[in-house]
């Protein structure tokens, strides 16, 4: 089967623009990168290389648009924007794609599902796409608060939602520091070894615990884990 063929930088910028030109006012960063990948799916990054999207939307319509903010709070519009954007940052840095989440549209006959990893991971499909899914009902959704009041009802939705769901915001917030381990979603350094164990055991189904063995000396490794 040929694969796709990668776009070229001229069909990604018209893109962009064509979606820039259907809002109303700024956006994020992020939901421009989302209505990109929907429409290029993978490709779509593997074109960008090692440019980030703000840096390819300055460079290809510089004289248009404008972005500003940093990390998942970044923002898009036309040049001129930034100085009269009324959107505030939320206290909480919630991570990128769970703040996209709570603040975007779900596409018609879909339901949004979150999927806590590590990494976090937001999907819409018609049916629960796997066990640790957690689906984000439309009514958590903040579309037509104020500019002014937006940010302030999303994270009170993330927080209401995460309650309800018993989720702890660690999950969904920007942490600095140590990476979650891959098999346990705890930070390494917050654990020692006899709970980095039995994390890892408490991962198999116990059904299936019997057909595993751990070398004495690969345990002993872990034990001493601080």
């Amino acid at each position: 089967m040929a694969s796709t063929p990668m776009p070229s930088d001229t069909i990604i910028a018209e893109a962009a623009r064509r979606i820039l030109k259907e809002q109303k006012g700024p956006i994020y960063l992020s939901r421009l990168g989302q209505d990109m990948r929907k429409e290029f799916g993978a490709a779509f990054k593997e074109a960008l290389g090692n440019r980030s999207l703000g840096d390819f939307v300055v460079e290809h319509w510089g004289d248009q648009y404008e972005v500003w903010g940093k990390g998942p709070h970044k923002r898009v519009g036309v040049v001129g924007s930034a100085k009269d954007d009324t959107e505030p940052k939320p206290r909480q840095k919630f991570i990128d794609e769970v703040w996209e989440a709570f603040s975007s549209p779900i596409s018609e006959g879909l339901t949004r599902w979150i999927d806590l990893g590590p990494p976090v991971a937001v999907s819409e499909n018609r049916t629960k796409p796997n066990e640790q899914s957690i689906e984000i009902p439309s009514e958590f959704l903040i579309l037509s608060s104020l500019p002014r009041q937006k940010a302030s009802d999303t994270a009170a939705s993330i927080r209401r939602w995460a309650k309800i769901n018993n989720v702890s915001l660690d999950h969904l917030e920007e942490h600095e520091g140590p990476k979650a381990t891959a098999f346990t979603g705890h930070h390494a350094s917050a654990m020692d070894g006899v709970e980095v164990v039995r994390r890892m055991i408490a991962l198999i189904p116990e059904g299936e615990r019997s057909e595993y063995q751990l070398p004495l000396n690969l345990l002993g490794r872990l034990l001493l884990v601080r």
